[in-house]
């Protein structure tokens, strides 16, 4: 093979991250850019895997330079709305997803990753409507060194890269079909059931998802991901009941699976157990005090416990994080009245009658 030639460094790459070897994946795209440092394609797969890697600053200059050469990429500005969400920078991972939807309407999936940062943002039924629209279609981009890798070799790797490429552009029953592949190649590999699960559920087909991680789970009882990753489906199909062991079990596993504590406190919120889920939301706020949902959610469950005076400062926190939530600054003014805290009703008061100007 050609050294000189930047396709190959490019396309072993695709492999590797699609496998999940992501410094693998980020060597080769380095190679590829000293050979190519304006190759955009490559400059989109360098920071999504810088972001897969947790280097999110480096992700959003990589991200950031794809996105000079080329303004209108809808997937670059996708994933680099999930950097600056990674960065805390909520409002602008929101204009970077409004855009991307200006640009591809059909992307249903990224009205999910709007929805987030609308809840971190304070503006919850915003978050509600997006979660609505959302649906399977990904960002389409164009990359047409991708189509080589149908030249690989047939075996679990390969078929697992080809379902981890057509996931990615949004082709789940395609995706279905090669991690099927991949799982018969290797039935051994928990990574290749674990994908084909993934995409199971995200096509709606739940049961054969649950039956796929259950199995895995015998294998690695004390696999906090495959816990939480049954726990959640459990929930969404409306048994809390039986995702509340399976979270418990993945936040006892790894006690800084944020994810989990905060499915876990939702779980439990629904559950009718308010003190047990005001817990678990302290616990996901250690972790990112920045998440307001957390804290909005923690004022609610308090409340329900009793808890007034607590569920009063964590709402006045979370009015200092989002000072125009109307919704949430009307609640803390009630809160406040019926605590005989009448200053603090009358400061909301005033804040209220200021934005409605």
């Amino acid at each position: 093979l050609d050294p000189a030639e930047p396709r190959w460094p490019y396309l072993l790459a695709a492999v590797e991250e699609a496998r999940g070897h992501l410094a693998a994946a980020g060597s080769s795209l380095d190679q590829v850019l000293g050979l190519r440092p304006d190759l955009v394609p490559a400059l989109i797969a360098r920071g999504r895997v810088h972001l897969d890697m947790g280097e999110v600053e480096a992700a959003r200059r990589t991200l950031g330079r794809a996105l000079e050469l080329d303004p209108a990429n809808a997937v670059a500005l996708f994933e680099l709305g999930r950097a600056d969400a990674e960065a805390g920078d909520a409002e602008l991972a929101a204009k970077r997803f409004e855009r991307v939807l200006a640009l591809q309407p059909a992307a249903s999936l990224v009205h999910y990753s709007l929805a987030q940062v609308y809840r971190r943002l304070g503006r919850v039924a915003d978050a509600r409507s997006e979660l609505e629209k959302r649906g399977n279609e990904r960002v389409e981009g164009s990359d047409p060194w991708l189509a080589e890798v149908d030249a690989l070799a047939s075996g679990s790797a390969a078929y697992r890269a080809r379902g981890g490429f057509a996931w990615r552009e949004g082709r789940l029953e395609d995706a279905v079909t090669e991690y099927r592949r991949a799982v018969a190649a290797d039935p051994q590999s928990l990574a290749a059931r674990r994908d084909l699960a993934f995409v199971l559920a995200q096509a709606g087909r739940v049961d054969e998802a649950l039956e796929l991680l259950r199995s895995a789970l015998e294998e690695r009882p004390d696999n906090a991901l495959l816990h939480h990753t049954i726990g959640l489906l459990e929930a969404r199909r409306g048994r809390p009941d039986d995702a509340l062991p399976e979270l418990q079990k993945a936040v006892d596993l790894d006690p800084r699976f944020e994810e989990a504590r905060w499915d876990l406190a939702r779980v439990l919120a629904d559950l009718g157990q308010p003190a047990e889920a005001a817990e678990q939301l302290a616990q996901v706020l250690a972790l990112d005090p920045n998440r307001q949902e957390a804290r909005r959610l923690r004022a609610v469950v308090l409340a329900r416990a009793g808890r007034l005076e607590e569920a009063e400062a964590e709402m006045v926190l979370a009015v200092a994080a989002t000072p125009d939530d109307v919704e949430l600054r009307s609640e803390l003014a009630r809160l406040a009245d019926h605590l005989g805290h009448q200053q603090l009703a009358r400061e909301q008061r005033r804040a209220l009658a200021a934005l409605d100007r």
